[in-house]
């Protein structure tokens, strides 16, 4: 199993990010409350597994992409 962690401070996301992460076939979708658990830097974060780690880091470079396309900064998520 390969993990991918997805780290955020607003809950906007969590609906757009789930549905991309289950399109591209990440399994065991688990949100998290990172302040609950003390963290400062994010709120929230979405985990998932995947198939290998070239499944994990295309899945990341795409999603990477898609935010930088859509102009969305470190400080808006």
């Amino acid at each position: 199993m390969y993990h991918i962690v997805v780290s955020f401070y607003f809950s906007i996301f969590f609906v757009e990010l789930q549905f991309y992460l289950e399109l591209e076939m990440i399994k065991d979708i688990h949100i998290t409350n990172l302040e609950e658990l003390g963290s400062s830097d994010y709120k929230w974060a979405i985990t998932g597994t995947g198939f290998s780690t070239k499944h994990i880091y295309k899945v990341a470079k795409t999603l990477t992409k898609s935010l930088q396309e859509l102009d969305v900064k470190k400080s808006d998520m």
